[in-house]
């Protein structure tokens, strides 16, 4: 699974307004028209060029994919389902959420495209470069590798990949480190959720596997049981009477020299039995790992 990042900027919007539609003729229905047409581009070259698995949000930040997400700066984070539809209503939602970003001296839309289904990242990226003349803003890919997350971007005002793709583990994040607020903040992305949501279930197969592991060794072991001293004989004797099945005067007459060994190859529960029932006789019990 993979997410997209395909985004457009403030700068970039406005250069683009200028040369097509000329400053004069500019208004923000213009410009929200503009975002959307090529969002709408962005989607055509993903799906199904890509994959047909694909779910897109459209995100309004202020700052960069590499600077909300790799280094963690604060920003705005408002997120909107993507939806190609006919709907009057929900193209007016779309339209007014993008008017109210637009509206704003600075901005970053982000249409993100998480990937399902089973795409090669070499795939993915040769789709990508080889329409890199399409896009208005850098394109990001994210991917979970391992245990980390792994941003590699394809920027637009060089045409050279930077991050992860290249080998720079600064563009690597250990989602560890990642804070609860940020965390949920991250969530509303839908490729976020699921990459947390599978980190979640690791963890918990991992802390499983070590405690039936611990439970094994436990159950392995075994002791000797051996009393040291006794302060009521008698009632010592009626509980070893009773966890051997003879005699009270037998087991009496076996504490006559102390320490006596009460038993050898005791599992630890049995051992701990033992060791509670001679509590009432005030006897000192000592277990032995084998």
């Amino acid at each position: 699974m993979y997410l997209i990042a395909f985004e457009i900027d403030s700068v970039e919007a406005v250069k683009e307004l200028n040369t097509e539609h000329g400053w004069k003729s500019w208004n923000w229905s213009t410009a929200v028209r503009l975002i959307r047409d090529y969002f709408a581009g962005c989607v055509e070259t993903a799906r199904p060029g890509i994959s047909p698995k694909i779910e897109f949000q459209i995100l309004h930040t202020d700052i960069s994919i590499d600077r909300w997400f790799k280094d963690g700066e604060p920003s705005i984070f408002r997120l909107i389902d993507y939806v190609e539809t006919r709907s009057t209503f929900r193209n007016k939602v779309l339209d007014d959420w993008f008017d109210n970003a637009l509206r704003r001296d600075q901005y970053v839309l982000t249409l993100l495209a998480t990937v399902g289904g089973d795409v090669s990242y070499d795939k993915l990226w040769d789709r990508l470069i080889a329409n890199s003349l399409k896009w208005r803003g850098n394109v990001s890919v994210v991917q979970l590798q391992s245990e980390q997350i792994d941003l590699a971007t394809l920027d637009r005002a060089s045409n050279k990949l930077l991050g992860t793709a290249i080998g720079d583990l600064s563009y690597r994040v250990d989602p560890l480190k990642i804070n609860t607020d940020r965390r949920e903040t991250l969530r509303q992305v839908e490729f976020f959720d699921r990459i947390f949501t599978e980190l979640q279930k690791r963890e918990d197969l991992r802390r499983q596997a070590e405690a039936e592991a611990t439970d094994d060794e436990g159950g392995d072991e075994t002791y000797t049981i051996q009393l040291m001293a006794v302060k009521n004989k008698v009632a010592a004797a009626k509980v070893i009477a009773d966890q051997f099945s003879i005699p009270v005067s037998e087991a009496l007459s076996s504490l006559k020299e102390l320490p006596i060994v009460l038993a050898e190859g005791a599992t630890q529960e049995q051992a701990d039995g033992f060791q509670s029932a001679l509590e009432v006789a005030r006897a000192d019990v000592e277990l032995i790992r084998e």
